[in-house]
């Protein structure tokens, strides 16, 4: 239980050290740094990291940067944050981390030749737009995204002017250099979504964690040595705006029952644009969205997957272990959003729509070990065409090799 409250008592830190954006401010500031930019030199050795909004050490931008961090000395990875904690966090890694706003923040923005983000343009602010820009993204599945997304939540959620877009993000879709996807399934996709052809087929850098030896402290933490974990793990509704996602079986005696003698722990994770104030009445039911757990690290420890549309699914494919997929709404008429994809036609797991058939389906994966392990693999090798956890490596080389493949278009 001490364990707990240390990580609750991390992620209220964050969020307290967390600043808002003095839009204002960086629309008035971003006059003189555009003027900067023309006279800053460029050094080719320094790359420039953001994500969550530059509010969180998280991602595939997080797991990139680690990996330069630890294996190419003659690069200079710079982590960008507007959150006093992550640059403590980075600094306890050995890393080095500024504010967006800072005078060393603006200096290394201007000087870095390399951008690399993951969850919005706004990871990393005032950066200029003729050096290479690496779109990292946070996840594809099957819900739209981006230009091709069709509902209203993000037009009206999103108040960034044109000039915000121009003057302090510095840079559109159309500027990014690349963009990674895992397979030729998403190769269409993310062009579509991002109207850009600049795609590329490198995997995600968050996953080499799943092939790495892991000594991670989390189900100790926790308190979960000895139990078979299933994690719950829903995407958003409305970018937030929407109804929270249920949270299951917390008032399921029979449920509750089930989990206790078959020793099973059910962890829900939210989304991160999702609220996280629930209620949970079944011993069984850990909330972990509080916690400052890694999704990542999450996933690696998890036995079996409940979620809906996340991007989570193709990650949790990696590992070849169950997953079921909990449809509890209408998603298509909530989320004001089309599918790329009948989710039907690609889900490696069963499909439920309530608590009953969601407790019988768990029972299924719990009793089989290959419970839709034909599936599972089928749809591994069509979402991931690597699964060898070298994915920042690759990334690294198709950048390092981004001049010669232009040239190579060009000719």
């Amino acid at each position: 239980m001490k364990s707990i409250n240390n990580l609750l008592n991390f992620q209220k830190v964050a969020s307290f050290c967390s600043q808002k954006i003095p839009i204002l401010y960086c629309i008035i500031i971003s006059f003189p740094i555009r003027v900067l930019r023309v006279f800053y030199p460029v050094n080719k050795n320094v790359w420039v990291f953001g994500s969550g909004n530059g509010q969180t050490f998280s991602d595939n931008s997080k797991y990139f940067f680690l990996y330069l961090l630890k294996n190419k000395t003659n690069e200079k990875p710079i982590w960008i944050t507007h959150n006093k904690q992550v640059i403590q966090e980075i600094k306890d890694l050995g890393g080095t981390a500024y504010h967006n706003l800072s005078f060393l923040g603006i200096h290394y923005i201007l000087l870095a030749n390399y951008l690399i983000w993951s969850t919005r343009r706004s990871d990393v602010l005032f950066f200029n737009n003729n050096r290479t820009i690496i779109n990292l993204w946070h996840g594809t599945f099957s819900k739209k995204i981006v230009y091709d997304y069709s509902g209203k939540s993000v037009k009206d959620t999103f108040i960034i002017s044109k000039l915000w877009s121009k003057m302090v993000v510095g840079f559109n879709h159309k500027d990014v250099d690349i963009i990674s996807t895992t397979s030729d399934f998403f190769m269409p996709i993310m062009k579509s979504a991002f109207n850009n052809n600049q795609t590329f087929i490198a995997g995600q850098p968050r996953n080499d964690l799943f092939f790495q030896n892991n000594n991670s402290n989390i189900k100790k933490e926790l308190g979960l040595q000895n139990h078979y974990i299933i994690t719950y793990m829903p995407t958003h509704r409305k970018y937030g705006r929407g109804d929270q996602n249920p949270v299951i079986f917390t008032k399921n005696k029979e449920a509750e029952k089930y989990f206790n003698d078959k020793n099973i722990k059910v962890l829900i994770k939210l989304h991160p644009n999702m609220s996280s104030k629930m209620v949970v009445n079944n011993s069984s039911i850990l909330n972990v969205t509080d916690l400052a757990i890694d999704t990542q690290e999450l996933l690696n420890i998890s036995d079996l997957l409940i979620t809906d549309y996340s991007s989570c699914v193709v990650d949790y494919l990696l590992l070849d272990r169950p997953i079921i997929f909990y449809l509890y709404d209408d998603y298509e008429k909530v989320e004001e959003n089309d599918l790329y994809f009948k989710l039907e036609d690609h889900a490696p797991g069963g499909i439920t729509n309530n608590e009953s058939q969601l407790l019988i389906e768990i029972d299924k994966a719990f009793s089989n070990e290959d419970y839709f392990l034909g599936k599972r693999q089928e749809m591994s090798k069509l979402f991931n065409k690597y699964n060898d956890g070298l994915s920042s490596e690759r990334m690294y080389s198709l950048i390092k090799n981004l001049n010669n493949l232009n040239n190579q278009d060009n000719n």
